[in-house]
């Protein structure tokens, strides 16, 4: 009995040593939002880190199941596009996962966010049948009798082939042993909630999202098309509240620096243009790639700043500041350079009302604003 209990342990010892070296590799489809991206490189480190083969992808759209079946892989995950959130899906899964950055992840964001979406993903793929549907004998419950007790004339559970049913092995009179219960998925809290949403028809599963914040600022020129003010250089400042990926809402301000001018016989008039306004915009392609682009309108107070030279005694120079109201059209696409800085190129159109008039002798009025545009690039910084 010693020496078969023995036998019969060796085999089971062999068996299972050989069975991780026999198994498929895990294929696992990577989508990333663009590049630079630190959650997806810590991603892509921790599933390197579990001997895990990586296919990764760059702003790949689409169904996350079908992708993943595409391409053979086993798992898939894609990074939103604002890095608060990782998409899960695997092969035992009946609908897409979603991973949220906690709010206290803001410095180690990318780091936490990518570990606990993998340490999601591991358990699950461990959860994930073999294709032959027969069960680990190491999973056998504590109940059963062990391989080596089994009688002499049976052969060891073993050595059994994987698609042979385990009860051919026992004798008649011995009741087949147990299948081991399956043990149940354990999800993240955010997972289980997100799973839920996706359930009921929800359509984004992320569970308080905020809204993201940037600060942009560069250069500007204005123009007044069919008048006779020359070209304006200005600078262009605000900020921009981030409330859905195509949503946005902006206060921009618009501060001179060299003014426009006007010539006449007599002498010349210079003028400079400072403006706020607050606006919304709706983004018009998909918010998943590195770029956006973005339309829009608002409203704005002007204050146009005016100073008159006279080249001869005859005439007399004047100065002041008259009011308008802007309301505007605008339009932007930007390029995202950075996980945190975007490069932005803006265009504003708007009608200055009531109309302001530039009166010079020996030419005829000048109408400001009628209409007046403004083409901005800016540098955008994201605060969160």
């Amino acid at each position: 009995m010693t020496a078969r209990a023995l036998a019969a342990a060796a085999a089971l010892a062999l068996a299972l040593g050989a069975g991780p070296s026999q198994a498929e590799p895990v294929r696992v489809l990577l989508i990333l939002p663009g590049a630079a991206d630190p959650v997806a490189a810590s991603l892509l480190d921790e599933l390197v880190a579990l001997g895990i083969i990586v296919e990764v992808e760059v702003s790949t759209q689409g169904d996350l199941p079908a992708l993943a079946r595409a391409r053979s892989a086993r798992a898939a995950l894609r990074v939103d596009r604002a890095r608060r959130a990782v998409e899960i899906w695997d092969a035992g899964s009946a609908s897409v996962i979603r991973v949220a950055a906690r709010p206290e992840e803001r410095g180690g964001e990318a780091a936490g966010l990518a570990l606990r979406a993998v340490e999601l993903l591991r358990g699950r793929l461990i959860d994930v049948p073999s294709p032959s549907g027969a069960a680990p004998a190491a999973a056998a419950p504590s109940g059963a009798a062990p391989a080596a007790a089994a009688p002499s004339g049976a052969a060891p559970a073993a050595a059994a082939p994987s698609g042979a049913a385990p009860a051919s092995a026992a004798p008649s009179g011995a009741a087949p042993a147990p299948a081991p219960p399956t043990p149940p998925k354990a999800l993240a809290p955010e997972a289980s909630r997100a799973a839920g949403a996706s359930r009921t028809g929800g359509a984004d599963a992320a569970p308080g999202r905020r809204a993201s914040i940037g600060l942009h600022a560069g250069p500007s020129i204005m123009l007044h098309p069919g008048s006779a003010i020359s070209p304006e250089g200005a600078a262009a400042a605000g900020a921009r509240w981030r409330f859905t990926d195509r949503l946005d809402a902006e206060v921009i301000a618009v501060i001179p620096i060299v003014p426009a001018t006007i010539d006449a016989q007599i002498g010349r008039a210079r003028i400079s243009t400072a403006m706020v306004g607050v606006g919304a915009s709706i983004g018009l392609i998909d918010p998943q790639l590195p770029i956006a682009m973005r339309a829009g309108a608002g409203a704005g107070a002007g204050f146009l700043n005016y100073y008159g030279q006279s080249w001869t005694g005859d005439a007399r120079g004047r100065d002041g500041t008259a009011a308008y109201v802007l309301p505007f059209a605008r339009w932007d696409i930007g390029w995202q350079v950075h996980p945190i800085l975007t490069l932005r190129a803006e265009a504003l159109s708007g009608i200055a009302a009531p109309r302001p008039v530039i009166r010079l002798l020996g030419r005829s009025d000048v109408p400001f604003g009628r209409p007046l545009l403004a083409f901005n690039l800016v540098l955008e910084a994201g605060l969160r």
